[in-house]
């Protein structure tokens, strides 16, 4: 985190992949389609930079470059954003089955 930041709020502070894939689907809704397949591909590059850094996911990552913060070899929610490239392809949710 930035210590010249006033806080390290959410607001200001990391980046959680779950966010970043609701937001792609908020853009998408919205007809957003550009933006969010840039979110998209920014989401993927910040994972691959951690692959290449630590060797693995982390919890969350730095917002101004993508630095891996916490967490070390976690994938949980970082599954989320192999998602958005098909969903943008395939333009739709692939719980939309489901749902």
């Amino acid at each position: 985190m930035d210590p010249n930041r006033l806080t390290n709020s959410n607001w200001q502070g990391p980046v959680w992949v779950p966010l970043n894939y609701f937001m792609f689907h908020a853009l998408l809704f919205y007809g957003f389609a550009g933006e969010a397949e840039i979110l998209s591909s920014r989401t993927i590059n910040m994972l691959v930079h951690s692959l290449n850094k630590i060797g693995s996911f982390a919890e969350n990552y730095d917002s101004d470059n993508g630095t891996p913060l916490y967490c070390k070899d976690f994938a949980s929610w970082n599954i989320l954003a192999d998602m958005m490239p098909q969903e943008t392809i395939n333009k739709k949710w692939i719980m939309d089955a489901i749902f």
